[in-house]
């Protein structure tokens, strides 16, 4: 569930912050564990 919302925001993201991205992946990264 979670896993899946990320890859679809990722991507949505990566088309338009790439920079963006890597700090929320980072966000999540820290969320999960």
């Amino acid at each position: 569930m979670g896993k899946r919302q990320v890859k679809n925001e990722k991507a949505l993201k990566e088309i338009r912050l790439p920079e963006t991205d890597e700090e929320m992946f980072g966000r999540v990264i820290k969320m999960m564990g």
